[in-house]
């Protein structure tokens, strides 16, 4: 039988046998008002009889009218009494028939002796009347003797009915101590084995859960884990910093879009379903290193291998899926660098400085430079204090440094600093990598605080404070129950939780539900009590209470494991002994606006309960809180240990799947070992990088290795044993990428492997193991000596070359600039004021070309301009130089960053220039203003779009921009033509130009 099975059961008995207690001490109840009447009706019938002997007494001296009336009403109330008694066993059936034949006699001599009294007197009726007078009173003297012995009878039936009713009360609530023991009993011993099973499960959970979580910590390669529904369950830390977003919650099909994927070529989009993990959940296909291309967190396109594999459960149904994704962007953009260099050196798009050992400045970059003033550095000043300090320390040590600084604005750099062998000066080249600090310190606060609510979770004594009272019982259930207690008792009840919300409740009252809890003020006393009633009870006391609406209320508190979770109330009832004041009431309805008549009639059907059922009822409301604090606090542990012992055992076996997958999708070479050194799991890559024909030629520990293999340090030093990654694992130490130089004493290969590594701790801190991850990157060593050196020799030639086009856009500048000048010096010695608008507009279209060549000057980018910047600078000076037109219109600006190359940006900002000449000159002519709006957009599919609006006099009726004769004009159409350009004319309120054509490819 199932814990749970048990714990309904006694439940049920439980709820049973109270159940019975109640209708037994009800149904006694019942009989003993049923006997109490029946004595009062006995008590009515002796006085009645005992009246009609002192009336009839006085009838012989005082035969008057009303006298006899009395004794006639007297007659007949005894007559009705008689009338309702009936026998309950047989020996009350003669008692019952004597009495009413008696009844019938005493009526017949009460007749005579009224007709006697009023006869004549003499010794004769003197004589009749005595003898008619003892006749009565021997016949009311039978019907006394007859009701006594009734009397006698209800008396012992009553006091039967106690003892049987005590007998079986006390027989019931033995029977249900022994059920609720036996049950504790045998359900306490299964709990101590649940217990023990746990504590065995989490431990093994927790060996499992420690290699898994210390392999996905320190592996170096993004590992990505799905159920079968492509949820992420596990994200490896590497991936998690690749990503640049919590994998908590998230699925393949959600966290996709976030970042593009591209086949190998870098260009084609792979699809969603293409995407090896996906492949490997919905079809089971085994992806082997796949390439791909994908932008990362800092949109960065990395170059990537991806494998893949299904993770199928027991039955061999696909329960999930791994995938490990290596990065080879280091290896590509060390081809890429290789064929780039070759052809024409690029721009480094981060700070990259140099200077020399004493810290003088001898070459710096422009995101140098805006780095550099972000530390308040001013051009011919000496380096920031903080650059000072690594360039010291890299001339004393006489290696290449890795740093991290951050500026006053908040932002962190990653420096390496680098003093090439035999030169004089220093290189700094910096990468920003604020938003990586910022994920790894958010999630290391994610997984911190997943961890404190774990550890509370799976403690054997966490705390159940979370619940609720309806988490702990059968709201249904009882519910039933009090639906049948009511139809015995008509008690009125209700269970609440600590928050006030009614979870179960009958028999509430009219007056209550249409009318107290129907106005704001009266429902306000409601609540007060439902919460302020049972305040500061503790458990087993109950209290008594007339609300602020006058009618009364008992409560008493549900307490589980010492919390406070729920009272259980009884209220709307007037007690039978108190005398209702019904014109409060009637004061209370024309207070409250409610209407009186209803009101009233239902004031009347408010119970009246007795103090001793009132009191019976609390003690069985109080054994039922007990009842509930008990069953339900052990079947919600019981619950929560059941529930345990089953994700534990789920958690054990996906973990141990979960490694195994991991370890054999990795193309690097993991392995675990213990505190000894004994390597207790690796993967086959294990043996390739250790070059070892298969696993089973391997050495199963670390002490072996020496015997065969020789490692170098990074200066090319022998490491000593206790310097190798193993044992600095073991003493606590972790490193990401840290390079030996790898030798076998057989063969003599040598190979460069880069490592990766970490202990294992268990969950007191202590170190229980370590893993290490390595890797082979002698060809990516190669690569990288191979662009170091190119990039050396072409450093220079990239200098010269960027001197030379910035002297010669300088000097394009300054000849186009002479140019303006003398056509601006030949228009003022014009007399004709239209030759020198002429010249103007002359000057305007030179200055617009000379202006590109200035931002090609002042650029980092040689190629490309911002046109933005650009375009802001020709409108400010077409303005002022259109004097009094340009004051009285106003300019405004809607600008994109958008950049153009030389050959789009010449043609565009003549374009730019015409048009907002035209504006100025014609649009507002004979107008005191107006305003000029000039808006720029850069489009997703690579367009631009250059918008010129005015809100002048407008163009005339069928104007046709190809047709137009004005110079302006058709300098717009035919740069427009050079442009491949569309051009929109609008008219209505104004001009507007839209100039849309394609812009710069990325």
């Amino acid at each position: 039988m199932r814990i749970q099975t048990r714990i309904m059961s006694s439940v049920a008995a439980t709820l049973a046998v109270s159940a019975l207690i109640v209708l037994i001490v009800f149904s006694v109840l019942k009989d003993l008002d049923k006997e109490t009447a029946l004595g009062g009706v006995y008590d009515e019938i002796r006085e009645k009889t005992h009246a009609l002997n002192l009336l009839t007494a006085r009838l012989r001296s005082e035969p008057d009218p009303s006298l006899i009336r009395q004794i006639r009403e007297i007659r007949h109330s005894l007559e009705n009494l008689l009338g309702t008694l009936t026998p309950s066993d047989a020996r009350e059936v003669s008692l019952v028939r004597r009495i009413k034949s008696d009844s019938v006699g005493l009526g017949s001599s009460l007749e005579k002796l009224i007709s006697s009294s009023a006869a004549p007197g003499g010794a004769l009726e003197a004589e009749r009347y005595g003898v008619l007078l003892s006749q009565l009173w021997m016949k009311t003297q039978f019907i006394a003797g007859d009701t006594q012995r009734l009397a006698q009878i209800s008396e012992a039936r009553m006091a039967s009915s106690r003892r049987r009713a005590v007998f079986l009360a006390v027989a019931c609530i033995v029977g249900l101590l022994l059920i609720n023991a036996a049950v504790s009993f045998f359900t306490g011993r299964k709990i101590v084995r649940i217990q023990e099973g746990l504590r065995q499960a989490l431990a093994k959970a927790e060996e499992g859960d420690r290699l898994l979580s210390a392999f996905m910590e320190h592996v170096p390669e993004e590992i990505k884990i799905t159920d079968a529904a492509l949820n992420l369950t596990r994200v490896s830390r590497h991936g998690r910093e690749r990503l640049g977003f919590s994998y908590a919650g998230e699925s393949m099909d959600g966290a996709a879009p976030r970042r593009e994927v591209f086949r190998a070529d870098g260009e084609t989009p792979l699809a969603y379903e293409d995407l090896p993990l996906v492949r490997a959940v919905r079809s089971g296909e085994v992806v082997q290193e796949a390439e791909l291309v994908q932008v990362d967190a800092r949109g960065e396109r990395l170059h990537l291998l991806c494998s893949a594999g299904p993770i199928r459960d027991s039955s061999g149904r696909i329960a999930g899926g791994i995938a490990a994704t290596r990065d080879v962007t280091g290896r590509r953009r060390a081809e890429e660098a290789l064929r780039r260099l070759s052809q024409f050196p690029g721009e480094n798009p981060y700070p990259v400085l140099r200077c020399s050992p004493d810290g003088a400045m001898m070459y710096t970059n422009l995101p140098a430079r805006d780095w550099l003033a972000t530390f308040g550095w001013q051009a011919g000043g000496p380096l920031p204090s903080a650059v000072l300090a690594v360039v010291a320390k890299a001339r004393e040590q006489g290696r290449a440094i890795e740093t991290e600084i951050t500026n006053p604005a908040g932002r962190t750099f990653s420096i390496t600093v680098v003093r090439p062998a035999g030169e004089a000066y220093i290189n700094l080249y910096g990468i920003e990598i604020t938003e990586r600090k910022r994920a790894e310190e958010a999630v290391l606060e994610s997984e911190q605080r997943v961890r404190r609510k774990l550890d509370s979770v799976l403690s054997p004594e966490g705390d159940l404070g979370v619940l609720d009272l309806a988490d702990f019982v059968d709201i249904q259930a009882i519910q039933r129950l009090m639906d049948d207690f009511h139809v015995v008792a008509r008690i009125p009840m209700s269970i609440l939780d600590v928050g006030g919300r009614v979870l179960v409740g009958v028999g509430w009252q009219d007056i209550c539900t249409r009318f107290h809890r129907a106005h704001p003020d009266t429902c306000r006393h409601c609540l007060e009590s439902d919460t302020v009633l049972p305040a500061g009870l503790a458990q087993g006391e109950c209290r008594l209470y007339k609300c602020g609406n006058n009618l009364w209320d008992m409560a008493t508190p549900i307490i589980v494991a010492g919390r406070h979770v729920g009272n259980i109330l009884t209220g709307q009832f007037f007690f039978e002994d108190e005398t209702v004041d019904r014109e409060l009431f009637r004061a209370q309805a024309r207070k409250y606006g409610f209407d009186e008549g209803e009101y009233l009639a239902a004031l009347d059907r408010v119970p009246r309960l007795g103090r001793e059922t009132v009191d019976r009822g609390m003690a069985f409301f109080r054994g039922l809180a007990d009842m509930l604090s008990l069953h339900g606090y052990t079947n919600a542990k019981l619950a929560r240990l059941l529930a345990e012992r089953d994700r534990l055992a789920d958690s054990l076996r996906e973990s141990r799947a979960m490694l195994d997958a991991a370890l054999g999708s990795m193309t690097d070479a993991v392995f675990i070992s213990d505190t000894e050194g004994r390597f207790i799991e690796f993967n086959d890559a294990f043996a390739t990088f250790h070059r070892f024909r298969d696993k089973d030629e391997c050495a199963r520990t670390f002490a072996d290795y020496p015997e065969f293999l020789e490692v170098f340090l990074e200066n090319g030093d022998p490491a000593p044993a206790d310097q190798w990654a193993v044992p600095r694992a073991l003493r606590g130490e972790s490193a990401i990428n840290a390079e030996y130089a790898l030798r076998r004493k057989d063969t003599g290969e040598t190979w460069v492997g880069s490592y990766s590594f970490g202990p294992i701790r268990d969950k007191n801190g202590g170190i229980v193991g370590s893993v290490v991850a390595g890797r082979d990157v002698t060809e990516r060593k190669r690569a990288d000596e191979a662009v170091r050196a190119s990039e050396e020799r072409l450093r220079a030639l990239l200098g010269e070359k960027e001197v030379l086009l910035k002297e010669i856009h300088h000097r394009v500048k300054n000849n186009l600039q002479v140019i303006s000048s003398l056509v601006a010096l030949q228009a003022d010695e014009m007399r004709d004021a239209a030759g020198r608008a002429i010249f103007q507009d002359v000057t305007h279209r030179v200055r617009s070309i000379a202006m590109v060549h200035e931002k090609l000057y002042q650029s980092a980018d040689l190629a490309r301009i911002e046109f933005s910047d650009y375009a802001q600078s020709l409108l400010k000076y077409l303005w002022r130089a259109h004097g009094a037109d340009g004051a009285g219109v106003r300019l405004a600006l809607d600008l994109e960053p958008v950049g153009l190359s030389v050959n789009a940006a010449v043609p565009c900002g003549l374009i730019l220039n015409e048009l907002a000449t035209n504006a100025l000159k014609h649009a507002f002519r004979n107008r005191t203003g107006g305003e000029v709006t000039v808006s720029l957009r850069g489009g997703g599919q690579g367009e631009v779009t250059l918008c010129v609006r005015d809100n002048g006099t407008g163009l005339p009726a069928g104007f046709d921009l190809s047709q137009c004769r004005s110079l302006g004009l058709r300098l717009v159409h035919m740069l427009a033509r050079q442009l491949h350009a569309a051009v929109e004319v609008t008219g209505g309120e104004g001009t507007g130009f839209t100039i849309t054509f394609g812009g710069p490819k990325t």
